[in-house]
């Protein structure tokens, strides 16, 4: 519940032009979701909501013209999603249209 809040409010917060704002949320939501991902018995419910905040982060990150950053996050998201099998065979931008939709 408090990942969902933290992943919800980065959207709004960047849209009032608080971008390093957002970004700080987001990142609140991805340290949330990374330890419920690591919990034994994580479902891949858990762990796709954490590849949704790290392709966020990545977005924030771009945005911030931190290209390297986001491609990190990017690849860090794809990587997951790949483990749960939804990006097999994709390439990371087909991944991102269709892997993460929300």
């Amino acid at each position: 519940m408090l990942a969902r809040t933290y992943s919800e409010l980065g959207e709004p917060t960047k849209d009032i032009g608080e971008s390093k704002g957002a970004l700080a949320v987001v990142e609140k939501a991805v340290e949330v979701r990374c330890a419920l991902a690591q919990e034994p018995g994580a479902d891949d419910a858990v762990k796709l909501d954490l590849a949704r905040n790290l392709r966020q982060r990545g977005f924030l990150r771009e945005g911030l013209s931190d290209r390297t950053t986001a491609n990190a996050f990017y690849e860090e998201s794809l990587a997951i999603a790949q483990k749960l099998k939804l990006a097999e065979g994709m390439s990371g931008s087909v991944y991102f249209v269709e892997a993460l939709a929300s």
